[in-house]
Formats: structure tokens, C-alpha cells, sequence
């Protein structure tokens, strides 16, 4: 598109060219004040994306373009937000009419015009998660009822809400989202016929989830005359973290950019979210497919040159057409630390330990983090340390490894095994099978308590019709005791963990909870860890329990504000912030890179996960403190050092050995 516009009287606009390039290095000014046509702005970590892309939009303004001429996509309202008051700032104005949001929030701005065209009602309503998955739990009752299925057979409303959600964004059909589900055909045509009705009753009660917003502005865009109505209302188009959009954000791009003023910014090397359906090639790809502009802003404001030069050599081990190469800018002051270390608990230990220091020095606890690959029980030692140490933390990393419902649900079977008299664990495990509810826990508990607490004597008083039960009751019930005393036949713990979740609670979490593959692979590794401890399931119970218990009591530092905890988060949820002190614990091989990547063999799956590495490496402005651990009590097994580890050069970080003296 020619740039047909005149430079506006800088006074009434209130901004001068020289507050546009203000501080930009060279790199950033030519991207910012580059010809308006399709750019792309490849960014390394650091480097001053948000401060690019808003510059940007005050220069489209100095350059005569309309306020209301613009959208401005992100993906999260808060950095939409920063962005526009930054404009805002530079202007001297309190209002901007620039269209800015998540896109999400775009489609909806749209959709809320539009709606009627594709049948949909412009006061159409929004289902939270929530919502629609209380909506598809009405249907799937009602579904199942007619054609006569068992509701506790099939998988829950959460479980189809995950798949249908995975399938919008992946643009894969559900069968062949992941090849560790193993749900009949017959199933799936079932969770087919419940989201076709779900797709209608949305339709009829004028309503869409956050995927039909995405779904039916593509739509939207579909029909030329819509199409062509906003192409000529909104001719400029900015897209942030563009490494991260997924097939359909690519497609609402592509139709929104008739005229050919696309503006991009985004790093390949921090595109970690494949899982949710993000295509790095996009990116990689966005210079051969565009008649484009390509800007490459390289120097990194954020932290220390040494931290940088170990992100380059890390990251430079994925394929890379342009080698990825830093500039530096703050002075250099240490090299990044890896620690090998005795264990986990010796670990955790120093952690702490060094973060107390820290913090007497003077350190913010806000200045700190501690990053890791998952969670399970890579948080388990850090957070008993932590409260130990009575150092406040926040969790920005789901749920704490003792929160976990299905590590308890296993422990429950173990322990009724360990304790027949163990009455909360005989209730939690059997309301776990079909047809039992309260009343019929209660009823079959009595009768077990009264009768000695003996597996067997229950089983034969069921089988024999002396305690009478309904079929449905009947059947969970000897499925539970069949479970039960098949496994204790089992000669190691190990064996038991594994006959639980072969013969029952690996089709239970399919069918019930919505992360299931991340269960899954939690799971395996818990039978890993039962591994070392042979036959004592004693001594395994009595461990765990021990665990429950000093992570359930109270917090000794009280309810904390953010602001005065130090984080403790996954790589992913890390993404976007930063600190100046970063501990990156267990960089160990099958932790860091995951067991599950490394058995895949795909190389793909691997250069995600070294990005996910550079994304961790990166977050460090001041000092980066790496451990991995030779040993693992829990698991009571050897572990290697990350291949990641290993493939560093070694020059670039100083390394020291600690052994157990805490």
C-alpha cells in the first residue's frame, strides 16, 4: 500500500519525531520508522519488543494514520493495556481509539457488530470455561440417558471440554489429538453427537465459548462483503508474540491484512506452546511468504552478557538458518553457576539457604525466582525447604505436588493394601468405581467393619448375595475387591502402582480429568520412584504420609502479598517476566529435557524444549544459579545430567560441587 498520507502539524498532535526514536538503538528506529508495508521484527529475548511495537503505533500516527484505523493484537489484555498507555503517554492524551486486546477480544469487538450474518445474535452471551462446561454436562447426561450408556463409563464434561478445546486450536480432529488416548471408536462418534448438540444449543440460547469467538470471527471474515468492510475500516495491523499464534489466529491475520501493512513482532527461539497449538513455522516462514520488510532488533537490555552468551550457545544447538547472537549491553559481571549436587533434599537445601542470604543482604523477594521444568515432585523438596527457611513464596505453577488428587487416589489403594482398617482410604478409593455413591459406601463399609475388615470375607458375602446390593453397586463393588486383591499378589510396590493403573485408574483419569497426559506421565514416574523402595510399603507409606503432613500445616510467615514472596514457577508460566536472581534446579536428563519428549524421538518435541531452556536462561537479569541433582531419594535412583547440560560449553558458566553439609 503507497504511502499517500502527509506528516501531521506536530502540535496537534502532540508529538514530535524525536520523541517517536527516542532512545531506540539503531536497529529498533529502522523497524519503527520503516515504509508501511508488511514487516516482520525478530526480537531476541530482552531486547524491547513492547517498546518497538508501541513506538510503532505513535509513528502510524505521526504519519497520518487514523487512530481508528488500527488494530493492535496481543495475548493478554495487560500487555495491550501497556501498550496503548505508552502511546498514550508520548501523546499527552488520556483517550486513544486504536482497537487493541487479545484476540479474543478483537473478535468479539466484531462479533458484537457482525453476529447476525452468521446467525448469532449480537447481544450473544460469553461462556466462561465454566459455563460451557456445565452446559455440556446437561447434555451429556441427557445424551447418554437416551442411548443407555453409563454416565461413569464415559468420559466426563471436563474430559470432552478439553478435547474439543484442544481440537479448535490444533485444527486436529479429536481422534488423532494424541495417540495415548485410547478411547473406543464408538466413543468417539459419542463425544462427536454430544458437541454437534452442544454446538446447536449454543446456537439456539445465542451464546459462544472463548473457542467459537476465534471460530466465528473466522467465519465472519469468510464472507467477502463483511470482509471488505472492515479491510477498508482498519487498514493497519500489529501483532505481538507472533511466534505463538496458532492455525486459526494465523488465518483471522492473513484475512484482516488485505492491505498488505502488517506489522509483526516475535522470537522463535521462545515459542514453547506447541501443546496448545502454536506453530513456530509461521514465524520461521513469514519472510517467503510476505513481500516484507525483516528487521532483527538483537541487543539485550535485561541481563548480564554472560547470561546471554550461555542462551546463545544453548539455543544455537536447535536448527538454525541465522544463528542466534546477542548483543550485550549491561556491563558483565559473573558467570552463570552449575551446581552438581548430592540430591534433591541437599539441593533444595542451598537453594533456600542462598535465597535466605540473599534476602538479608537486602534483595527484594520479588527480585527472586526458582524455575522448573513441570512440577510433581520437583517442588516437593523446594517447598518444604522454602517453608523451613521460613522464606514466603508464591506458586505460579499449578497445583503443589501434595495437592495432587491422583498421587492421593493411588496412595489410598496402597494403604487399604498397608491397613485394611483404614477407613477414609477404603471410601476414597471405592467411590472412585461405577454405582457408588454415599449410601452405598456407607452400607458396604458397615458391613466390612463388622465382618473383621477382610477383603475376601466382603467379596464372598457379595458374590454369595448375603449383603445385597443393587447390579450397579454390585458390579463396582467386586471390580474394587478384585482391583484390590490382585494387587496385593504383587510382589513390589512398584508392581502394585502399575496394577492399579493398568487394570483401572488409567482409563479413570481418561475418562475424568482433563489433563490427562500430563496424570499420566506424573504417574510413571511415581512407579519410578517405587521402585527403590522394593517390597516396603510400609516404610514408602510412612515417608509420603510424613510428606502430607508438613507441607498440610500452616504457613509460620502467614498470608503474604506477591510482592513479598519470592516465585516458584514453571518455564511456561515464567514466559514474558523476569527477575534478577534465577534458580533453574533439576537439570537433569529425563526431567529437563521430559522423559516423555526423549522417548518420542521427535526432534521437534526436542527444539521446543531446549526453547523452553533459552525462555528459562533468559529470565535471569543479574545471576543465574543452574543445579542438577546425582541423586534422587525419593526415587532412590541415579539421574544424568541434562543433555542440555551437557551440550553447553563449558567455559561459559563456572561449575562447583556441593555435597551434604545442611
Amino acid at each position: 500500500m503507497k504511502e499517500t498520507f502527509e506528516i501531521l502539524n506536530e502540535d496537534d498532535l502532540k508529538i514530535k519525531y524525536e520523541d517517536i526514536i527516542k532512545d531506540l538503538d539503531e536497529n529498533q528506529e529502522k523497524a519503527v520508522t520503516s515504509e508501511l508495508k508488511d514487516a516482520i521484527c525478530i526480537s531476541v529475548a530482552g531486547s524491547g519488543k513492547t517498546r518497538v511495537l508501541t513506538r510503532r503505533v505513535a509513528y502510524l500516527l505521526y504519519k497520518g494514520v487514523k487512530e481508528d484505523e488500527i488494530i493492535l493484537l496481543t495475548f493478554t489484555n495487560k500487555a495491550a493495556n501497556v501498550m496503548l498507555q505508552r502511546v498514550k503517554d508520548l501523546l499527552k492524551r488520556s483517550d486513544l481509539k486504536i482497537l487493541g486486546g487479545t484476540f479474543h477480544h478483537v473478535a468479539t469487538f466484531f462479533l458484537r457488530r457482525y453476529a447476525n450474518e452468521i446467525g448469532f445474535g449480537k447481544n450473544f452471551t460469553i461462556l466462561t470455561p465454566n459455563d460451557a462446561k456445565f452446559l455440556l454436562e446437561e447434555i451429556r447426561e441427557e445424551f447418554l440417558e437416551e442411548v443407555k450408556l453409563s454416565k461413569t463409563e464415559f468420559p466426563t464434561a471436563k474430559v470432552i471440554y478439553t478435547l474439543h478445546t484442544a481440537s479448535v486450536n490444533k485444527g486436529i480432529d479429536i481422534e488423532y489429538l494424541d495417540e495415548e488416548y485410547r478411547f473406543s471408536g464408538r466413543t468417539y462418534t459419542n463425544i462427536k453427537l454430544i458437541l454437534q448438540r452442544y454446538a446447536e444449543r449454543k446456537k439456539d440460547n445465542n451464546c459462544m465459548d472463548f473457542d467459537d469467538l476465534l471460530v466465528k470471527f473466522n467465519e465472519l471474515l469468510n464472507i467477502e462483503r463483511v470482509r471488505n468492510e472492515i479491510n477498508n475500516e482498519y487498514k493497519y495491523i500489529l501483532v505481538d508474540e507472533y511466534q505463538d499464534i496458532n492455525h486459526l489466529q494465523y488465518d483471522i491475520i492473513e484475512k484482516l491484512n488485505k492491505n498488505h501493512t502488517l506489522f509483526v513482532v516475535g522470537d522463535m527461539n521462545q515459542s514453547i506452546y506447541g501443546f496448545r497449538g502454536g506453530r513456530v513455522e509461521y514465524i520461521e516462514s513469514f519472510q517467503y511468504s510476505h513481500d516484507c520488510n525483516v528487521f532483527t532488533i538483537d541487543t539485550n537490555y535485561r541481563s548480564d552478557p554472560n547470561i546471554l552468551k550461555l542462551a546463545e550457545d544453548s539455543i544455537n544447538n536447535n536448527y538454525q538458518e541465522y544463528p542466534v547472537k546477542f548483543k550485550g549491553y549491561k556491563p558483565a559481571i559473573c558467570k552463570p553457576v552449575l551446581y552438581e549436587v548430592e540430591n534433591e533434599v541437599v539441593q533444595a537445601e542451598f537453594i533456600a539457604s542462598s535465597i535466605k542470604n540473599k534476602l538479608k543482604a537486602g534483595v527484594s523477594p520479588n527480585e527472586i525466582a526458582i524455575l522448573v521444568r513441570g512440577v510433581f515432585f520437583t517442588t516437593k523438596s523446594l517447598e518444604t525447604a522454602l517453608r523451613k527457611y521460613n522464606i514466603p513464596y508464591v506458586m505460579k505453577a499449578g497445583f503443589s505436588y501434595y495437592e495432587r488428587k491422583h498421587i492421593k487416589d493411588i496412595v489410598a489403594f496402597l494403604t487399604i493394601l498397608n491397613n485394611p482398617a483404614a477407613e477414609e482410604s477404603f471410601k476414597r478409593a471405592i467411590k472412585l468405581f461405577e454405582g457408588i455413591g454415599e449410601k452405598s459406601v456407607k452400607k458396604i463399609y458397615e458391613d466390612y467393619f463388622k465382618n473383621g475388615k477382610n477383603i475376601e470375607i466382603l467379596y464372598d458375602r457379595i458374590n454369595s448375595g448375603k449383603l445385597k446390593l443393587s447390579a450397579r453397586t454390585k458390579y463396582g463393588t467386586m471390580k474394587f475387591l478384585n482391583l484390590l486383591m490382585g494387587t496385593f499378589k504383587k510382589p513390589t510396590i512398584a508392581e502394585m502402582i502399575r496394577n492399579i493403573i493398568d487394570s483401572f485408574y488409567d482409563e479413570y483419569l481418561m475418562k475424568n480429568d482433563e489433563e490427562y497426559l500430563d496424570r499420566k506421565q506424573e504417574l510413571n514416574f511415581f512407579v519410578d520412584i517405587a521402585k527403590g523402595y522394593g517390597n516396603d510399603l510400609k516404610g514408602f507409606l510412612e515417608e509420603i504420609s510424613l510428606d502430607f503432613a508438613e507441607t498440610e500445616a500452616p504457613d509460620k510467615e502467614g498470608k503474604k502479598k506477591p510482592e513479598e514472596c519470592i516465585t516458584l514457577a514453571t518455564i511456561h508460566r515464567a514466559k514474558g517476566l523476569e527477575w534478577d536472581y534465577v534458580y533453574m534446579p533439576f537439570l537433569n536428563e529425563g526431567i529437563f529435557p521430559s522423559k516423555k519428549v526423549i522417548e518420542a524421538m521427535n526432534e521437534e518435541e526436542m527444539e521446543e524444549e531446549r526453547r523452553l531452556m533459552y525462555v528459562g536462561i533468559t529470565r535471569a537479569k543479574k545471576e543465574l544459579i543452574m543445579s542438577f541433582v546425582n541423586y534422587i531419594t525419593i526415587a532412590r535412583q541415579h539421574f544424568a545430567s541434562s543433555s542440555f547440560v551437557r551440550e553447553l560449553n563449558s567455559k561459559l558458566y563456572d561449575k562447583k560441587i556441593i555435597r551434604a553439609r545442611y
